[in-house]
């Protein structure tokens, strides 16, 4: 039968989410491109740290969700989650809707 927490599943988990994390920036990037969106240094910098911060929220509550701490899980999830939806909605805010 299919163990999920066998060896090989799990590195082969890990592996995937890293290649999608690199997709997802890789594009974000190009669509910024695409737009006509100037991306500076301190732009980029700050797409990636709230990038990262939220797949360390959500590896965070995944985390205690396994450990069978269930409910601190998903309060770590919602409480942070809800942080790092206004700080991207503000994140949004600066890079798009900017006058020039």
């Amino acid at each position: 039968m299919f163990d999920p927490n066998s060896t090989i599943v799990q590195y082969l988990s890990w592996m995937a989410m890293g290649a999608l994390q690199v997709l997802v920036i890789q594009g974000g990037l190009a669509w910024a491109k695409e737009r006509n969106i100037p991306m500076t240094w301190w732009k980029t910098a700050l797409v990636y740290g709230w990038f990262a911060s939220l797949v360390l929220t959500i590896a965070g509550g995944f985390t205690l969700h396994g450990e069978l701490e269930g409910n601190a899980g998903w309060y770590f999830i919602g409480v942070l989650g809800v942080g790092q939806l206004i700080a991207g909605l503000a994140m949004v805010k600066l890079l798009l809707f900017r006058k020039a």
